[in-house]
């Protein structure tokens, strides 16, 4: 039987949201990441944290808007398709866990995608913590969040958007 590369990982997020803007302001994260054998520690903690920048971009900013009649992408520079930059990271509580895994020399385990995957459900279910919203299309923007809680107010019924 081929031995297959699994690693784990897990999030949470603490943070605000403002019910007038719409704005979500990340104030936490923490990180626990399986590596095997973290055989370069600062370089784990490192790939943690550029994982949880590419996950805030997925969950709250980064979308590709194209014209529906021309398919045309509107969001086609770094003006309209907005990254999250130094200002938008939140501190971060990184934890390395090492377990031995006799597959792998060393124990030691990849560490690429799997440290950004944890990071929208994690911004998600903070978002449904704040404010009872469960999202379903991401990135989760001021305006969805707007729409969301005006609807939620009218008393559609909705419990996910």
């Amino acid at each position: 039987k081929e031995p297959m590369m699994a690693t784990f990982g897990a999030q949470a997020v603490e943070l605000e949201v403002n019910t007038e803007t719409g704005k979500i302001d990340i104030l936490k994260v923490a990180a626990a990441q399986d590596f095997g054998r973290a055989i370069n520690p600062k370089l784990c903690t490192s790939q943690v944290y550029g994982g949880i920048e590419f996950g805030v971009g997925y969950a709250l900013t980064e979308e590709g808007l194209y014209d529906p009649q021309t398919g045309i992408l509107l969001t086609n520079n770094l003006h309209q398709y907005r990254m999250p930059t130094s200002k938008d990271f939140p501190p971060v509580d990184v934890y390395l866990t090492e377990v031995e895994d006799p597959y792998f020399a060393y124990s030691a385990k990849g560490a690429g995608e799997n440290t950004n995957a944890p990071t929208p459900a994690a911004i998600r279910n903070a978002v449904y913590n704040a404010i009872g919203i469960w999202f379903n299309d991401l990135p989760i923007t001021p305006d969805k969040v707007i729409d969301a809680i005006r609807e939620k107010e009218k008393g559609k019924g909705r419990d996910a958007l």
